[in-house]
């Protein structure tokens, strides 16, 4: 027999023979005689298992009541701290202490905001954890009781069994000082359901957990299968102490939450882009701003390019963006250096709303001395995404799937000086927006070293693309307004040529 999920017809199938069988089980009258012998049966392994988890659970309601006193008295010093500062600044004004005092990321205003929800958070965890405890504990009583009881039993004094004796064993006679039960004693399932069982788990916190250890294509098929909830408990059940066993998914997404929102599919901010990802589909996004993410994407356009541009090349990314802006389109970027970092401070001086997108957690900025522009993203109406949850620093992986979602959120990209290397976050994206069916664009910046030079590799990647050459943003904009088809020239690959994309 093959090892392979269930098709849904199937899985409904024994779902509904299940569900009568436990119907049958609930109206039998010696249910309770089932699971008492079934409880006799399994307490070894139970008292085994609870010997093991007990300390665990102390462990965790430790740290976490530990973790909350701490975040409490820190709260308790930067609030003192920010008085301090506050009368210093009244009595003789310093830009110093103003900006240690404003609301801005690692200040005192901000750590004085969010220690007492970490606090919180913990005393929320701790007591979760005293709960769990508490319950195993009054299970382990339980199963001691009915031990203690056989163990104390004193036997009957040794004598010689007699004939009759031996007769009313044979024939089924009880024990002297047992209670007589006439009723036979039914078979045992091998499967009896236990007390202990598993505080739900939602879908959100299932999707960040699952997100957290796997690529989406690993868990497509199982999460299609059985849900994501249903698929966490499948993956941690076979070793308890295993390190997603010890991952703790609810605490995990709040504290996590405190810095950015978990987007899933079915929220009214999923962008209906990504569904037609098939197995490639983001588990989740996290989100950061005051924009509407499902909104911008569904008319941004995004815009990339080289890191060290050209003085044209930043003056064309900024007159696109302006120009994508008054058509009703959203600039997508990233918050890198030159061409992306020209377009977003085109769109902030309009003011309009930007998406972009990050190669790290929210909690952080790639590149790092670029968190001034990430404020203005998420105060003015924008929206930062990333596929990676708060804490996760940047690699080559991470800039490399960059390039993918920020292709998957738009509806076409914009190539202004792409780097020569094909591995950047530009290339990435003109390949990932092909391979999607949408638009990929090179503009021209007059710069006549922009394009000249391309190693040949990242010259065959552009004609793969199919890139359509254009000459200004007018022609972007017109072709994705449908006002004009721009005249496409592929670049030259080397060792042949391209043809031309009309998107």
């Amino acid at each position: 027999m093959e090892d392979r999920d269930a098709s849904p017809k199937t899985a409904h199938t024994l779902e509904a023979v299940m569900r009568a069988i436990a119907a049958d089980y609930a109206r039998r009258p010696d249910l309770s005689r089932l699971f008492a012998v079934a409880r006799r049966r399994q307490t070894p392994r139970l008292r085994k298992w609870l010997a093991e988890m007990i300390p665990v659970a102390e462990a965790d309601m430790r740290r976490s009541e530990q973790d909350a006193t701490r975040h409490r008295r820190d709260a308790c010093v930067v609030t003192a701290a920010w008085w301090q500062a506050a009368r210093w600044c009244v009595a003789q004004p310093s830009p110093l202490l103003a900006l240690v005092l404003a609301p801005t990321r690692e200040s005192l205003a901000h750590r004085a905001d969010y220690l007492p929800h970490w606090a919180e958070i913990h005393d929320e965890s701790a007591a979760f954890y005293r709960r769990r405890l508490d319950h195993w504990r009054t299970e382990a009583e339980g199963l001691r009781r009915p031990q203690r009881r056989r163990t104390a039993t004193v036997p009957a004094p040794a004598r010689l069994r007699t004939e009759g004796d031996r007769a009313r064993s044979a024939h089924g006679a009880p024990r002297a000082g047992a209670p007589h039960d006439p009723r036979p004693i039914p078979p045992i399932p091998t499967e009896v359901p236990v007390s202990l069982s598993p505080t739900p788990l939602s879908e959100r916190a299932a999707r960040a957990a699952l997100a957290a250890f796997y690529r989406p294509h690993e868990v497509a098929a199982g999460l299609a299968g059985v849900g994501a909830a249903a698929l966490w408990q499948r993956l941690t059940a076979p070793d308890p102490r295993s390190r997603l066993a010890a991952y703790r998914p609810e605490a995990e997404l709040s504290k996590a939450r405190l810095t950015a929102e978990f987007v899933i599919p079915g929220d009214d901010m999923w962008p209906t882009a990504l569904d037609t990802l098939g197995d490639a589909c983001p588990l989740g996004l996290w989100v950061r701003g005051t924009g509407n993410l499902a909104e911008l994407s569904a008319r941004a356009v995004a815009v990339t390019g080289r890191r060290n541009a050209s003085e044209s090349g930043n003056a064309t990314a900024g007159q696109l963006a302006r120009d994508l802006t008054d058509a009703g389109h959203a600039v997508a970027t990233a918050l890198s250096y030159g061409i992306a970092n020209a377009a977003q401070r085109a769109v902030h001086a309009e003011p309009a709303p930007v998406l972009a997108v990050l190669p790290c957690g929210l909690d952080r900025c790639h590149p790092y001395n670029q968190t001034e522009l990430l404020h203005r993203v998420v105060h003015r109406g924008g929206v930062a995404v990333s596929a990676y949850r708060p804490g996760t620093p940047t690699s080559a992986d991470t800039l490399a799937a960059t390039g993918r979602l920020l292709a998957a959120l738009t509806r076409a990209v914009v190539l202004v000086e792409p780097e020569p290397d094909p591995s950047t976050v530009p290339l990435e994206a003109a390949r990932a927006a092909y391979s999607m069916g949408r638009a990929v664009f090179l503009l021209n910046s007059g710069d006549a070293d922009s394009g000249a030079g391309y190693p040949r590799r990242a010259a065959r990647l552009l004609a793969s693309v199919r890139a359509c050459r254009v000459e200004g943003s007018a022609d972007v904009v017109n072709a994705l307004t449908g006002h004009g088809r721009p005249h496409c020239d592929a670049p030259e690959q080397a060792g042949g040529t391209g043809g031309s994309h009309h998107p």
